[in-house]
């Protein structure tokens, strides 16, 4: 039985919005009973349009080849948020995705699509890659100005 996959505890998330190319989007994150709050401004002025956190993944890549995928459960406004997984190793914008279409979101590893600078790269398949994952976290990059916010609540593997 895995006790603990993320924390969260709001100090242990990384936010990274637009501004870091020039963007205005705005963002924090807090904790609250059971997980987190993660809750902003998405603005597109100055060629911006994206918000994002993310938190260390504390699981074995050993015991994860014994999963099929993930359950979050979650909550917020009706927007298009992603949850992403970052590599070890990995390049600037590159990562895995998976639309949050469902509450609680249960999303099998063969669902995430890797993206390179903007594109899907299909050579790139999360199952092969289970032992590399590093990071885990939610992007916002829907296109529409304005508030919205996500609260993050629980987060298990889907054993195989």
């Amino acid at each position: 039985m895995i006790e603990q996959i993320v924390s969260w505890t709001a100090t242990d998330w990384t936010v990274v919005n637009d501004t870091v190319m020039g963007g205005v989007s705005t963002s924090t994150i807090s904790s609250i009973e059971g997980g987190v709050r993660f809750e902003g401004q998405l603005s597109t002025e100055n060629n911006g349009g994206f918000n994002s956190t993310r938190t260390q993944f504390l699981c074995d890549g050993t015991l994860m080849r014994t999963t099929r995928g993930i359950v979050l459960d979650w909550s917020g406004s009706n927007r298009g948020f992603q949850l992403i997984i970052h590599m070890k190793n990995r390049r600037v914008r590159e990562y895995f995705r998976c639309w949050l279409t469902s509450q609680p979101a249960i999303l099998e590893w063969s669902q995430f699509e890797f993206r390179r600078r903007g594109q899907i790269d299909s050579t790139r398949c999360l199952q092969d890659e289970l032992e590399c994952i590093e990071e885990i976290g939610v992007l916002l990059s829907d296109g529409i100005d304005g508030p919205w916010w996500i609260e993050l609540h629980n987060l298990t593997l889907l054993e195989a």
